[in-house]
């Protein structure tokens, strides 16, 4: 596996490839507890107070269970073949695994199924800021939370394959293991996987669960993709404000180049 990220400043790293016809997607990154969710919140509160048309995980949730079941396989046949490569891919990661068998087969097959529904979902809100707390690389980070080991190129390829059609803000929360094992004891929430474990089982998780965060994080990085970096131990609001200069000045970057480039680049 490759080294742990370095850079912890909450800065840009690239520039973002969107078009301008699409808002921002934010897509925010970190372990259980690192606080995705309390900063996401904050960004939504202050996108909304700029008058800006939001939606966010619980409105993408709230989609797709209200689509039939035919709709949703219609999604999936529609782009069968690329759905295939989806979970050829998801696969492979899976078998790397070690020890073998710690990703549930049903978090497999869900890669091309919910990475595609979403696809279609911002297809239909081309113009909402979508804030995502759970999404498509956190799907992949679920894959391997519990493994103490796997291969790195098969980990890229998945990456690659899963990250979506449309341009993407990825913020990375930055935290050490020992902080949110501590944030986990302390909340009250049960819904997480790691809310259950036993405190020596938690740290030992959730330590090989931040090498793997960081990887995804650093191909992101290395596929061109915009990934803000920002400190867990920093405020709620700071953060959220920092993500939302980061989607205004996207807007108004794609109002000034409105010929901006359709999709992301092949992988």
């Amino acid at each position: 596996m490759a080294a742990p990220l370095t850079d912890t400043g909450s800065q840009d790293t690239t520039s973002m490839r969107g078009t301008a016809d699409r808002a921002p997607v934010v897509e925010l990154l970190g372990l259980p507890g690192a606080g995705k969710s309390t900063i996401a919140a904050s960004l939504v509160a202050g996108l909304r107070a700029s008058n800006m048309d939001v939606l966010t995980t619980e409105d993408f949730v709230a989609w797709l269970a209200a689509r039939s079941r035919l709709e949703k396989i219609g999604i999936l046949v529609r782009s069968l073949p690329r759905a295939l490569l989806k979970l050829w891919r998801a696969l492979l990661f899976a078998s790397s695994l070690r020890p073998f068998g710690s990703c549930p087969m049903v978090r497999v097959a869900l890669i091309p199924f919910l990475t595609y529904c979403f696809d279609r979902y911002l297809h239909l809100h081309k113009h909402s800021v979508v804030v995502m707390d759970q999404a498509n690389m956190q799907l992949v980070w679920s894959m391997g939370a519990y493994a103490a080991s796997y291969q790195a190129p098969t980990l890229e390829r998945l990456c690659c394959a899963t990250r979506g059609q449309t341009p993407r803000l990825y913020a990375f929360i930055a935290v050490s293991p020992d902080v949110v094992a501590e944030r986990i004891r302390q909340r009250p929430s049960n819904l997480s996987r790691f809310d259950r474990e036993s405190e020596f089982v938690l740290r030992g998780a959730l330590k090989a669960s931040a090498m793997l965060m960081d990887d995804i994080a650093r191909f992101l990085v290395w596929n061109d993709e915009k990934v803000m970096v920002l400190d867990a131990t920093a405020s709620i609001e700071s953060n959220a404000q920092a993500l939302l200069e980061a989607v205004c000045a996207t807007l108004e970057e794609q109002a000034e180049h409105p010929s901006y480039p359709d999709g992301c680049k092949p992988c």
